[in-house]
C-alpha cells in the first residue's frame, strides 16, 4: 500500500484510491481543488472515508454509501513516502559515488537527522533530512510514532540550478512505529 498526501500524488494514478477526510466542508476554494486532485487519482475504485456530512446531499447511481460508527485504534506503523525536497540536497552533490552504490529496495536505518546505509560492513550516511522534514518528524514523535527505518524506492536525477549539473537523489519510504506496538 502506498500512503501519500494529495500534493505528492498529483500527476500519478492508482488502481484503488482511499481518501481520508476529516472535518471537510465545501468552500469552493483551494480545499475543493485539492479534493478534486485526490479523487481523480483512481483508475478503478475510489473509497472516500469521512467523518462529516459533506456527501449527504448527493445521490449518485452506482455509488454505495455506508456508515461505520466503529472506533478504530491507531495503526502500529506508518509508511511515509519522501520526495527530494525532504532532504538536504547539497549532501547528494558531494556524495555521488556513494549514492550510485545504493540500490532500490535497500533498507536504511534512521539516526536522528540522517539515513544510514550499511555498505561493506560500514555504516555510512546516505541522506540528510531537510529542516522542514525534521519538524514534521517531530510532529509524528509527539503522536507516539518514531522513525525506525527507510527503504529506497528510486534513485533519480536532481538538476542543480547553480551549476546546471545532475546529481543522484534518493526517494524513500520512511517507516514510523508506534511506541504502543512491537515492530519487527
Amino acid at each position: 500500500m502506498y500512503v501519500s498526501t494529495i500534493h505528492k500524488a498529483k500527476g500519478r494514478e492508482f488502481d484503488n484510491v482511499y481518501v481520508l477526510l476529516e472535518r471537510v466542508r465545501q468552500d469552493g476554494g483551494e480545499r475543493s481543488r485539492k479534493l478534486y486532485v485526490g479523487i481523480t487519482r483512481a483508475k478503478n475504485n475510489l473509497y472516500i472515508h469521512c467523518n462529516g456530512n459533506i456527501f449527504d446531499n448527493y445521490n449518485i447511481p452506482d455509488v454505495e454509501k455506508t456508515v461505520d460508527n466503529k472506533l478504530y485504534s491507531e495503526p502500529c506503523e506508518i509508511a511515509l513516502p519522501l520526495a527530494h525536497t525532504d532532504f538536504y540536497l547539497d549532501y547528494f552533490k558531494n556524495n555521488k559515488d556513494l549514492i550510485f552504490s545504493l540500490r532500490s529496495g535497500m533498507r536504511l536505518s534512521v539516526n536522528y537527522n540522517k539515513l544510514i546505509a550499511e555498505i561493506n560492513g560500514r555504516n555510512v550516511c546516505a541522506a540528510v533530512f531537510s529542516k522542514q522534514r525534521l519538524k514534521e518528524i517531530e510532529t509524528y514523535k509527539v503522536k507516539g510514532y518514531f522513525p525506525y527505518a527507510a527503504q529506497i524506492n528510486f534513485i533519480v536525477a536532481w538538476r542543480r540550478k547553480e551549476d546546471d549539473r545532475d546529481y543522484p537523489v534518493l526517494l524513500v519510504d520512511l517507516f514510523f512505529g508506534s511506541n504502543l506496538c512491537y515492530i519487527e
